[in-house]
């Protein structure tokens, strides 16, 4: 579409669109004229008088889009909650379903509260939920080992690291 009553483009609604789009691009009129046949002057024209009024009019249709975004209403819906109907949604609604997952429980240790209690569903939950595998290393006391061996590893870290500790550049390293 062009703004002006008397474009050449106005009549060749093809070409007007492929020159807009080469305009987009930011072709200049020269390289349009050797690609499309027509005039550099006609595009240049184009490019002045109506292309600039229809590039401005893009840009603050994309700035009031963007000064009043759309708002969108987030609702969660809980297990326990009763279905909402979809009739009852706004259209910028974005509805999120929370389900449970019942997963194994790979640490057994994940149940001891945080004073180094268990808790009080403990052995009901380690019965049913954790798997044989896992039952079985925890039985023999692996998991143990393993947390004292991780804890020793880190211990030595930490220790070799205070050895590392450089001085402030005044005095040589004993």
């Amino acid at each position: 579409m062009c703004c002006r009553n008397n474009c050449t483009l106005r009549d060749r609604p093809d070409v007007l669109k492929t020159v807009n789009a080469l305009l987009e691009k930011k072709y200049s009129a020269h390289k349009i004229e050797k690609l499309i046949g027509i005039g550099h002057s006609v595009s240049g024209r184009h490019s002045f008088h109506c292309w600039t009024k229809i590039a401005a009019e893009k840009i603050r249709l994309e700035r009031e889009r963007k000064r009043h975004p759309t708002k969108t209403k987030i609702l969660i819906q809980w297990p326990d909650d009763p279905p909402i109907p979809a009739n009852q949604l706004a259209e910028n609604t974005l509805l999120i379903h929370v389900r449970y997952v019942e997963q194994d429980i790979q640490n057994p240790i994940g149940l001891i509260d945080e004073f180094g209690n268990w808790t009080e569903d403990a052995q009901i939950v380690f019965c049913f939920q954790v798997r044989t595998e896992v039952k079985e290393k925890f039985v023999l006391g692996e998991f143990e080992n393993a947390s004292r061996e991780n804890y020793e590893r880190n211990a030595s870290k930490v220790q070799s690291a205070l050895l590392l500790v450089s001085s402030n550049g005044n005095h040589a390293l004993d």
